[in-house]
């Protein structure tokens, strides 16, 4: 069943996609459907792809990284998910400039994390850049800007 996922997304997006990107969109149909063991599996195999055929630290990893994160936070190992949300930040940070919109989604997931660890105090000041970033590249009345306005 995996391997026709997988084959679909490839025919359908045809060369455009890559194997570790096929995995990683595979991954969150996965996630979608409530499969939450095989999704973690399959956006860990992204990742080795990533790491593997595109270099060490591509700019698509740190989305990977991030969306893993996600995947275990939600099952409660935060400290595993909080080391890939920092891994991604870098590499977006590496790659981007500081007032990219993909530095703001670090900053919160970062932060999200944090709140769910309970320590508000850390979360709180990445909440507060993120939202800063966003009216700046935004303005006050963008949808990203209330959505980060109501994690503050």
């Amino acid at each position: 069943m995996i391997y026709l996922l997988f084959l679909g997304l490839v025919l359908a997006h045809g060369s455009e996609l890559s194997d570790a990107e096929a995995l990683h969109e595979l991954a969150f149909q996965q996630y979608d459907e409530g499969q939450f063991d095989e999704a973690k599996a399959t956006m860990l195999h992204s990742v080795a792809l990533f790491r593997a055929r595109e270099g060490d630290r591509p700019l698509m990893l740190a989305s990977a990284l991030t969306n893993l994160a996600g995947m275990l936070q939600a099952t409660g190992n935060y400290e595993a998910a909080m080391e890939l949300v920092d891994e991604g930040l870098d590499i977006r940070r590496e790659h981007l400039p500081e007032s990219h919109s993909a530095i703001t989604h670090s900053l919160i997931a970062k932060a999200s994390m944090l709140q769910s660890m309970g320590d508000f105090a850390s979360a709180l000041p990445r909440f507060r850049e993120a939202l800063a970033m966003r009216r700046a590249l935004y303005g006050g009345e963008h949808a990203t800007v209330a959505e980060a306005m109501n994690n503050v």
